[in-house]
């Protein structure tokens, strides 16, 4: 089931995802190609430590979004598949598949690094369209790579409905936890680091079969707009970061990281891996 919402319905909801979300964490933001230039200063000195920046996408059956003006106007599509809501954003990420990128993605990054911020990049999963090995490859060339300088975070592997509108990628569960390991073995190998797994735990459900593997080695970035956590996903017993609303007042997705600024630097070191 989908249904659209007015703008200033969907803000006003948002909006509700209470600031005691990060009462217990750090505050961060992620943003991706449709999204305005983020006044830094303001952020950092809003407390923002961490941004996560979608690096780029493909997806063979729908070419519309390449501009990121246009982009702008592109629908949110809200997908009930149980426990939460998947949010099918239309619109290009971080590194998609392997044919395209976030244009923005270079002056994105940038302005993280020069307020500071801990930052890291995001990878969209076309997994319907090439292996997970080779959009690990893609996204490590393409700025999701990972050094050990304290301020750049692991890679992140986005899993969510595409934007053809398949919420599994007409794949079964055991395919998609398959190029899931392929991507994130690929990604271990060449980089040092597990890639952190973004997903709901609806998807996780309907589309990944509640695999309980996953939850031993990967980094979990929970995706809930919500006032309150929710059910985490089978095999976790904890979110690392939560991206609990759509909109925040620094720009980009509000987000938070469940530790302190020197735990966000103990891992962006990878201290326990």
């Amino acid at each position: 089931m989908q249904f659209s919402m007015p703008w200033w319905l969907l803000l006003g909801l948002l909006s509700l995802a209470s600031a005691a979300a990060t009462q217990n964490g750090t505050e961060g933001i992620d943003l991706f190609e449709v999204h305005l230039p983020v006044n830094w200063k303001d952020a950092v000195a809003n407390g923002v430590k961490f941004v996560f920046v979608k690096v780029g996408e493909t997806d063979q059956n729908d070419r519309r979004v390449h501009s990121p003006f246009l982009s702008c106007f592109s629908p949110i599509i809200f997908v009930w598949s149980g426990p939460g809501l998947i949010v099918d954003r239309r619109s290009r990420q971080a590194t998609e598949g392997i044919n395209y990128q976030n244009v923005r993605f270079p002056f994105q990054n940038t302005g993280a690094l020069a307020a500071g911020i801990a930052h890291g990049a995001v990878h969209f999963a076309a997994a319907a369209e090439s292996s997970g090995a080779d959009q690990a490859d893609f996204f490590i060339e393409h700025g999701g790579n990972w050094t050990a300088d304290g301020q750049t975070l692991p890679g992140v592997l986005e899993m969510e409905g595409n934007i053809a509108g398949k919420l599994c990628h007409g794949m079964t569960p055991t395919e998609i936890t398959d190029w899931m390991l392929d991507f994130s073995h690929r990604y271990k190998f060449r980089t040092g680091r597990t890639p952190i797994l973004f997903l709901s735990a609806g998807w996780w459900a309907k589309c990944a079969g509640n695999n309980a593997t996953f939850g031993a080695e990967h980094a979990l970035w929970l995706a809930n707009w919500a006032e309150e956590m929710g059910t985490l996903p089978v095999g976790w017993q904890a979110a690392m970061f939560w991206q609990y609303a759509g909109w925040s007042k620094n720009g980009g997705e509000a987000n938070v990281f469940f530790g302190s600024s020197k735990d966000l630097v103990k891992f962006a070191m990878g201290a326990d891996e």
